[in-house]
């Protein structure tokens, strides 16, 4: 007897009718076809005089298509770490599991006002990658002046540089960074606020598992870090709390873009002050 097998599938759309309905077969003949879900089950068809033929399968099976959203999932959230230098500046964003979104050693080869322009540019690029995710807190390391004795004006002008595209990408608040001093960083890194730069490199990797051979990436790793800190207002010691609540968030936005409320001026002060003006004009 000729048998039709059905495939497992968790839906059947079939043309033409409902499943389990008769269709016309061959000679004139009706046969039921139907649809069954576990794979080897058979439905036994009468035989057609004069031939040993299977009947046609008229069921197809198919497999429902996932909705698409109307609208797209949102940017995932990244932090952004950056050790500034006129020479090495080092670049990490993370995402909010800890895990190294982009990184970037920006190494200019100009001099002067040119250098200025190469840190800027580097900088908007290398936000403009990291926009594709939606950034939403930077730290930056404060100017480390030690033993950089007629420096420090240079020093000043490729801070500011940085501190210009940022805001002029990222706007307000997010482009304004949280300012980290260097013995703050090390205190967060390595519990020792008199690390030096080159042992960095061993405290990230023996914190986080994270192997650099650059010291200004291996900040701005830690820098990354104190920014997803401060994002998710989680740490992992009491040493890191110790620094995350001694940091202003968007520093210099805290400090100096809230104007503070003018003093109250006195009758007696103001009249005082009317009178002298009028004593010297005549």
């Amino acid at each position: 007897m000729p048998v039709l097998t059905h495939s497992r599938s968790p839906r059947v759309r079939r043309l033409g009718a409902s499943p389990g309905a008769r269709h016309p077969g061959p000679a004139g003949d009706t046969r039921a076809v139907v649809a069954r879900k576990s794979v080897g089950e058979t439905v036994p068809a009468a035989g057609v005089p004069g031939t040993q033929e299977p009947l046609p399968v008229v069921a197809r099976l198919s497999t429902p298509r996932r909705k698409r959203p109307k609208y797209g999932l949102p940017p995932e959230p990244v932090v952004i770490g950056i050790d500034a230098s006129l020479s090495d500046t080092g670049l990490v964003c993370l995402d909010l599991h800890g895990d190294i979104f982009q990184q970037h050693a920006l190494k200019p080869k100009l001099r002067g006002v040119d250098r200025l322009v190469e840190i800027q540019e580097g900088i908007k690029l290398f936000l403009g990658i990291c926009s594709a995710r939606e950034i939403v807190h930077v730290c930056m390391e404060q100017y480390g002046f030690e033993g950089r004795s007629g420096q420090h004006s240079y020093i000043g002008e490729g801070g500011g540089a940085i501190k210009l595209a940022l805001l002029a990408l990222l706007g307000d608040p997010v482009g304004y960074p949280t300012l980290v001093t260097p013995n703050q960083l090390k205190k967060f890194v390595m519990n020792r606020s008199n690390a030096k730069k080159n042992e960095m490199l061993l405290g990230v990797y023996k914190k986080w598992g994270v192997s650099y051979g650059d010291d200004n990436l291996a900040d701005a790793y830690g820098l990354a870090q104190v920014a997803l800190s401060l994002h998710l207002d989680t740490t992992t010691s009491q040493y890191e709390r110790d620094v995350i609540e001694k940091l202003i968030p968007h520093t210099e936005r805290a400090l100096w873009k809230t104007e503070p409320p003018s003093p109250k001026r006195s009758r007696s002060t103001s009249s005082a002050r009317s009178r002298a003006t009028s004593q010297s004009c005549g």
